[in-house]
């Protein structure tokens, strides 16, 4: 079964956009779910992410933000 990664991301930023397209590009090698949220859309992710996006989990745990840390990404997905 494919993991779920989530990406937090906002509206015109242009770290969020990078990594969106590395992670794009990493499903044609690696099957994963990738679920976007984009965090001005709830107040709890405001608060909780402010200025640090976008944010990378990995089955709910938070594998890399700014950039996409491809080795730790792939090491998450190959965990059991």
């Amino acid at each position: 079964m494919d993991k779920l990664c989530i990406l937090y991301y906002r509206l015109g930023c242009g770290l969020c956009e990078d990594m969106y397209q590395q992670l794009q590009d990493l499903q044609q090698e690696y099957p994963f779910h990738l679920e976007i949220r984009d965090v001005d859309s709830r107040q709890d992710w405001q608060q909780q992410f402010s200025k640090k996006v976008p944010v990378l989990y990995v089955e709910l745990q938070e594998v890399c933000y700014y950039f996409l840390d491809q080795k730790t990404f792939i090491q998450a997905l190959q965990r059991k």
